[in-house]
């Protein structure tokens, strides 16, 4: 630890964060798959609200959403619509893309066999 003076300040050209600022553990969105983890990942998220009869029940951002938008109480509808959207086709990029992975490891497996039926070929990681 550095040496303050009795005001508890810092002696002059002495910093008194010796570590420095801490590494970002943020990941970056590079691709669109990081893009579609992440939006999933916040759609996912639970929220407390209140229901009509006044009880706190929770439940996921994507409900939510699609709550307000259903019942007319969103303040901004095509905010919600957009999550929605955004959420739907993030959903839908992950199946297919687990899909591919799965054919991918069945043509893995067969290959490693030393088979190779008609039906199955290669998958591109990206289309």
């Amino acid at each position: 630890m550095t040496a303050r003076k009795a005001d508890g300040r810092f002696k002059q050209g002495v910093s008194g964060n010796t570590k420095g600022r801490p590494k970002s553990t943020r990941k970056e969105l590079r691709t669109l798959a990081d893009f579609d983890r992440v939006t999933l990942k916040v759609a996912n998220q639970t929220m407390l609200v209140k229901t009509a009869q006044g009880k706190e029940e929770t439940i996921s951002r994507f409900e939510a959403n699609l709550r307000a938008l259903a019942n007319g109480s969103a303040e901004n509808r095509l905010g919600c619509k957009n999550f929605i959207q955004f959420t739907r086709e993030a959903a839908a990029e992950e199946t297919a893309r687990l899909k591919r992975q799965a054919i991918r490891e069945e043509y893995d497996s067969q290959t490693a066999l030393g088979r190779r039926p008609a039906y199955m070929r290669p998958v591109d990681e990206e289309f």
